[in-house]
């Protein structure tokens, strides 16, 4: 996969994020990507993405969309509780459990990350071209 982007831009989009003031803008396989530090929840602030200057909760609806597959994070997410998982191991013991699918899961996107290594990973795994337009 070809990627344009340097490693000493990856470093200022990296700097330009941990301030909520700034935006990042790519240009990554024909789309128009912004990414910006914003707060998630109260207390956290999350690394979010905005594509073509919108945010859809229908690319996080199955099937996910193109936009949920290139530039969201995903994050796995167990089917049962680990109490549930527990309480099935004692009645049937771990071999039965194993064999009911207990330890299954399920991959989906989410709207943030934290991690900017983990944006940057995913990035550079999932695109062809990425290319930085500006940081503000």
């Amino acid at each position: 996969m070809s990627n344009q982007i340097t490693e000493e831009q990856w470093e200022q989009v990296q700097e330009a994020l941990q301030s909520t003031l700034s935006r990042c803008n790519f240009l990554i396989d024909g789309y128009k990507v912004g990414y910006v530090l914003r707060r998630v929840s109260n207390f956290q602030l999350g690394i979010t993405c905005f594509v073509n200057d919108h945010f859809k909760g229908e690319w996080f609806v199955e099937p996910y969309s193109e936009e949920a597959q290139k530039f969201f994070v995903w994050t796995k997410k167990n089917l049962y509780s680990p109490s549930k998982v527990k309480e099935f191991q004692r009645k049937f013991g771990k071999k039965r459990a194993k064999e009911m699918g207990l330890d299954k899961y399920r991959m989906t996107p989410n709207f943030y990350t934290q991690s900017f290594n983990r944006l940057k990973k995913h990035l550079i795994e999932h695109n062809k071209s990425i290319e930085l337009v500006e940081i503000l």
